[in-house]
């Protein structure tokens, strides 16, 4: 359980908030209250808490300023601030003191949960990381890989601002001498249910499959990281010149994960990027890597290399919105047969354009939503039909071949048409996500848009307007305001001559850093990629 403060100068609300939740269920536990912020402090300096909910505006002390008097003392705190302001201004405030987790009043359950719910992920993750970290510092024979390891994660993850010169210096350090060449490998290892990774052993086993595969294989740094649960290698292509070849790269590579899988482990895949030579373009490395390693899936192959996979990954593949139709009209009307036919061919299209992971995630984020729409519609939970995946990410982790995403996406469907409540509880709530996402469109360029502004609109609640929309679209209104406007965004940038500042501004974000990282985030490339695309053609 993750130990929790709460701190509000409101004694009511700090109330609401201890016993109004089921905090247990979410893996967490309240162990103490204050009113103010040198009474936390106190509290902070005589327990160890985990998270501390803080309200912005408290007299003497605000949040702001607690904070950043927890950042000097450096108690590990993670930190979800309560506000009444929807200004970006508060958020950039709380971003810059390292907080990134905010909450607007009245506290909406469902908000609420899944921000503890991502915090508790986080703070997994780390623990996850802290430990595996620990486990090799714990022995001195594994000090230089211990080290090599937390520096390489940190710089993918961007934990880390440094120099190009310091970071030059450091990769020379761990032995990466970029003007020689390098590539980028990053392999994953799916265990079996009751096998674990012994990090330290797979890493050595990895270099003596590599090196009995080609006996004058040589310079190879083995790396894990962690937060990605992943192998990476950098391999000196100077010192291996037939490696400068993608495809002998992919020859290499598909019997050393072919030889690791068996008894012990299900599946072994991996990504190659294209040569690395410039401290510029390290973590661009790992990203090709990591991308190639995604599209594995999609082209049902081991072994992929990035620069081979580049005509897939420019392909655009979109359904129609009147597949869309057709498809919904079918789950409405009990169609069963075709419905798996339209599935089928929507999937089957997918296989013979052999386009990149993103758009296949793209296009099954569209599907599963519209089964969403449908399954609140009918008042069904559509989590009682994702056999066993918590939600729709878990479910493109875990799934591996397009067959199997079709055979997942298909067996909702099944399970919605088959419901007895399917066809007599039509849902009444259908109008109002309609007036939800037309007031969006017809807002979204405004900076201030708020889930109050809509339901102040629609004369509903805002906790009842955020949980119907979520069990009909399957994403909270927030997310789905993001959506429309970096699709929106995306249009602009591929349509006009437009600088990024402009385009930020034009869809509603009055940030343009901000931007920008929402829009990688959500389309895997910068918006500045998209406009030297553009400018390029």
């Amino acid at each position: 359980m993750y130990k929790v403060l709460v701190v509000d100068d409101e004694t009511l609300i700090r109330k609401r908030i201890i016993f109004g939740f089921d905090w247990e269920s979410w893996g967490y536990q309240v162990v103490s209250e204050a009113g103010n912020g040198p009474d936390a402090l106190e509290m902070l300096e005589r327990e160890a808490i985990d998270v501390a909910i803080v309200d912005i505006a408290m007299p003497d002390m605000n949040g702001i300023e607690l904070v950043r008097e927890i950042r000097r003392r450096n108690y590990p705190v993670e930190v979800i601030f309560l506000t009444g302001h929807s200004n970006f201004e508060y958020a950039k405030e709380a971003m810059a003191e390292g907080v990134y987790y905010y909450i607007l009043k009245p506290l909406d359950e469902a908000e609420f949960s899944a921000t503890l719910g991502k915090l508790a992920n986080k703070m997994d993750k780390e623990q996850e990381r802290e430990r595996t970290m620990l486990n090799l510092k714990e022995s001195r024979d594994h000090i230089n890989l211990f080290l090599k390891c937390k520096f390489f994660s940190d710089l993918f993850h961007a934990r880390i601002s440094i120099e190009e010169d310091e970071l030059k210096e450091k990769l020379e350090e761990q032995g990466v001498r970029l003007h020689n060449g390098y590539r980028v490998v990053v392999i994953k290892i799916e265990k079996d249910q009751d096998s674990e990774l012994n990090i330290k052993q797979e890493l050595d086993r990895m270099l003596q499959f590599l090196t009995g595969k080609m006996p004058g294989l040589q310079n190879i740094i083995t790396l894990y990281d962690v937060l990605d649960d992943c192998i990476i290698l950098f391999i000196d292509i100077s010192e291996n010149r037939s490696l400068m070849q993608p495809q002998r790269c992919i020859e290499l590579f598909k019997p050393v994960c072919s030889g690791m899988e068996g008894t012990e482990y299900a599946c072994v895949r991996a990504g190659i990027s294209r040569e690395v030579k410039s401290t510029e373009i390290v973590s661009d490395g790992y990203e090709e890597a990591l991308t190639a390693l995604q599209n594995t899936m999609m082209h049902e192959e081991k072994v992929l290399e990035y620069g081979m996979l580049l005509p897939f990954l420019e392909k655009k593949f979109r359904i129609s919105s009147a597949q869309k139709g057709e498809l919904r009209r079918e789950v409405e009307s009990g169609g069963l047969e075709e419905t798996a036919r339209k599935l089928k061919k929507i999937f089957g299209d997918i296989g013979e354009e052999k386009v990149g992971y993103s758009e296949f995630s793209q296009t099954v984020k569209q599907i599963f939503y519209l089964l969403s729409e449908i399954a609140f519609e009918s008042n069904l939970d559509i989590k009682g039909y994702m056999d066993g995946y918590s939600n729709l990410e878990t479910a493109l982790l875990g799934i591996k071949s397009i067959d199997g995403m079709y055979a997942w996406l298909y067996g909702i469907a099944e399970k919605i048409i088959a419901s007895r409540e399917f066809f007599r509880k039509r849902g009444q709530n259908i109008e109002l996500v309609h007036k939800v996402k037309q007031y969006i469109m017809d807002n979204y360029r405004n900076q201030e848009l708020t889930l109050t502004d809509i339901s102040e609109y629609l004369h509903v609640t805002p906790p009842y307007l955020s949980g119907s929309f979520k069990k009909a679209v399957g994403m909270s209104v927030t997310q789905y305001v993001s959506m429309i406007r970096l699709e929106k965004a995306k249009e602009i940038l591929c349509s006009r001559d437009m600088d990024v500042r402009s385009t930020a501004e034009q869809v509603g974000y009055s940030d343009e850093y901000y931007f920008s990282r929402c829009f990688k985030k959500y389309f895997g490339v910068s918006p500045s990629s998209v406009i030297r695309i553009n400018n390029f053609d």
